[in-house]
C-alpha cells in the first residue's frame, strides 16, 4: 500500500470511533448530564477555570461555546467536519478546513470534559492532528512518512507506558486487578467476576500477559513479521474484549486506528536491513 491508502484506513477507524464518542456525549446530554443542574455542569466546571479566564472576554466565549446549549451545538458541529472530513478529497481547501476546524473541536471537547478524559481522548487527539498534516492541501509524502512514526510511536509508548504503571502496582502484581475490576459497577461484569473469583493462578495469568505484552509491545516494530502481526493481533483481540465486556468503545477505535500507521513503520524500519 501507498501513503495515501495507510492513511485511508487511519482516517476510516479514527471517524467511526469519534462518531461513537460523540454519539455517547449526546446521549448523555439528552440525559441533562451537561445541564445547568447535570453532573458535567458548565457552571461548576467553570469555577476551576476562573482564574485563567476570570471575568475577561475569553471567559465570555467560553461560556457561550460551552454551556448546555452551546455544547450542543459542538458536538453538532464536530459530527459535521467528521462527515466532510470523508466525503471531502483529501488535500483539498475544504479536506484542510474540516480536519484544523475537527482539531479545534476536540480540544474545546476535551477542555470541556476534562474530569472525563482518559487515554483514548490524547490518542484520538493525536490522530486528529496527524490526520490534517498528512492529507490536508499542506501535506507530502515527507511529512506523511513523520506522521506515521509520531501515530506509530505514540501508541507504542501509551501500551508500554500502561503497562510499566500496571507494574508498579501491587494489585497487578499479585494478580488481584482483574478480578476487582470485573466485580465493579462501572466496568465490571458478574458473570466474568464469578468465574475469575478465587481462581488465584488464572487471575495471576490475566494480569501479567496484559502487564508483558504491554510493556514489551514496541518490539513489533524490529521483530519477524508474525511475530510482529501477532503481536499486533492481541492488541486487537485485547482492546475488542473490553469493548465486549467493559464498554471501552473509545479505546478499541482510537487504538486500532493507530496500527495502520505502526504496520508501516514496521515495514519501512524492516526494509532498512
Amino acid at each position: 500500500m501507498n501513503n495515501f491508502e495507510y492513511f485511508r484506513i487511519i482516517l476510516l477507524l479514527f471517524a467511526i470511533g469519534q462518531v461513537f464518542t460523540t454519539s455517547e456525549l449526546l446521549f448523555l446530554h439528552l440525559k441533562g448530564e451537561y445541564s445547568t443542574r447535570g453532573f458535567f455542569s458548565w457552571k461548576i466546571i467553570r469555577l476551576d477555570i476562573n482564574t485563567i479566564t476570570g471575568d475577561s472576554r475569553i471567559g465570555g466565549i467560553l461560556d457561550n461555546l460551552l454551556d448546555s446549549r452551546g455544547f450542543i451545538k459542538l458536538l453538532a458541529f464536530k459530527i459535521v467536519c467528521l462527515i466532510f472530513l470523508l466525503v471531502a478529497a483529501p488535500y483539498s481547501y475544504l479536506f484542510t478546513f474540516a480536519s484544523i476546524a475537527l482539531v479545534f473541536c476536540m480540544l474545546l471537547i476535551q477542555f470541556r470534559s476534562m474530569y472525563g478524559g482518559d487515554g483514548s481522548d490524547q490518542m484520538s487527539l493525536i490522530l486528529a492532528v496527524s490526520i490534517f498534516f498528512g492529507l490536508s492541501a499542506f501535506s507530502s509524502p515527507v511529512i506523511q512518512k513523520y506522521c506515521f512514526y509520531f501515530i506509530g510511536l505514540q501508541s507504542c509508548l501509551a501500551y508500554t507506558t500502561s503497562g510499566v504503571a500496571k507494574i508498579l502496582s501491587k494489585k497487578w502484581r499479585s494478580g488481584n486487578a482483574v478480578y476487582e475490576i470485573f466485580n465493579t459497577g462501572s466496568y465490571g461484569n458478574k458473570t466474568i467476576a464469578h468465574l475469575l473469583k478465587g481462581r488465584k493462578y488464572v487471575n495471576l495469568f490475566l494480569c501479567w500477559t496484559v502487564i508483558v505484552m504491554e510493556i514489551f509491545f514496541p518490539i513489533c516494530l524490529i521483530t519477524p513479521i508474525y511475530i510482529s502481526i501477532a503481536i499486533l493481533l492481541w492488541g486487537f483481540t485485547f482492546h475488542f474484549l473490553n469493548v465486549a465486556i467493559m464498554g471501552l468503545n473509545s479505546f478499541f477505535w482510537a487504538f486500532t486506528a493507530t496500527y495502520p500507521a505502526i504496520i508501516f513503520v514496521m515495514l519501512h524500519i524492516q526494509s532498512q536491513f
